[in-house]
């Protein structure tokens, strides 16, 4: 017995420092955005008639998770918000009917990596018919949605939004999941088109100043500015509102942080790349994957290293964009 103990326990300090001297100086991971996952029985017949075009990604999306992450040797996957179509609708019954996060959760849970979620706008929405032309939606049941997707989703164990660290190559990367699909009724044209409560906002400049020394990365499903900007480049003015306090907007936040590098974000359904200029000589990076909902080759690998953070191309593992650290 002596005898087996001092082998497994051999074994087990072989088995350590293997893997001590074989770590990997590049960690990978899948982003994708808006799968829109929906199952569109017993819906209303107009509404389904008109949600129609995503009700076919469930065999999309369980494809993805059984083929993608291990091809490409991905450690994890990160979907940037709107995961289903819609929290609840109106059924043929003509009451609400809001099982589509459960069914979703089911889909996912066969990956064999982690999935790390951020919530958008159509995660917290209620759809109802109005008219046999036009239905309506709003976010007045995000409360009920919020604790469905706390209830079902691993990743919100602690929170809808929450943060994980990572060691690459002698670098802390520290990756922060935002929840910002809330939408604001008061936008404006070229203006933030969400809303972020003043506790994530403590929250997050928190993280961002835990260290001097970490990379961090952002993922929030909305973009920082409304629509697309005309130019790559967009000019953040100093003040960005003088009428508010300093934790009042991400963008206040993020000026006063210039560590983070990246924002991973969704929502426009485009191929998109901004450069946001700040008036400290900081640019901050916001890279948009186009909806996985629309075309199930909507996905990127981002690779981190000690040197550099390479982001792929949808549907391909090329690199696309690469953001330099030294």
């Amino acid at each position: 017995m002596r005898e087996c103990f001092l082998l497994i326990a051999l074994f087990f300090n072989l088995s350590m420092s293997a893997r001590a001297e074989g770590k990997p100086d590049t960690l990978s991971f899948i982003h994708m955005s808006d799968p829109h996952f929906c199952n569109l029985t017993p819906y209303h017949p107009f509404f389904v008639e008109k949600r129609q075009h995503y009700g076919q990604v469930a065999e999309p999306l369980k494809n993805f998770f059984r083929t993608v992450p291990g091809i490409t040797q991905s450690e994890f996957v990160v979907i940037t918000g709107d995961n289903v179509d819609f929290y609840e609708a109106e059924s043929v019954t003509g009451e609400m009917l809001d099982t589509q996060i459960e069914q979703y959760i089911e889909q996912i849970s066969i990956s064999d990596v982690p999935v790390y979620l951020t919530l958008g706008n159509h995660d917290l929405a209620s759809y109802r018919v109005d008219s046999d032309s036009t239905y309506i939606s709003n976010q007045l049941h995000a409360v009920k949605s919020l604790s469905t997707w706390i209830r079902n989703a691993p990743c919100f164990r602690n929170g809808t939004y929450y943060s994980r660290t990572y060691m690459v190559d002698g670098i802390t990367y520290r990756l922060i999941f935002l929840d910002n699909g809330y939408s604001n009724p008061m936008r404006s044209p070229g203006g933030t088109s969400f809303i972020m409560d003043a506790f994530q906002l403590l929250w997050l400049d928190n993280e961002l100043k835990k260290s001097d020394t970490d990379i961090e990365i952002l993922f929030t499903h909305i973009p920082l500015l409304r629509g697309n900007p005309d130019s790559d480049t967009v000019e953040i003015q100093e003040p960005v509102n003088p009428a508010i306090t300093d934790f009042a907007d991400l963008i206040s936040v993020l000026r006063n942080n210039p560590s983070v590098r990246l924002i991973l974000t969704g929502h426009g359904h485009n191929d998109v790349i901004h450069y946001y200029s700040f008036p400290e000589q900081y640019v901050l990076t916001e890279i948009m994957t186009p909806a996985f909902g629309r075309d199930p080759n909507n996905w990127r690998i981002v690779r981190l290293t000690g040197k550099s953070i390479l982001v792929s191309s949808p549907g391909e593992q090329k690199t696309q964009y690469s953001i330099h650290l030294r």
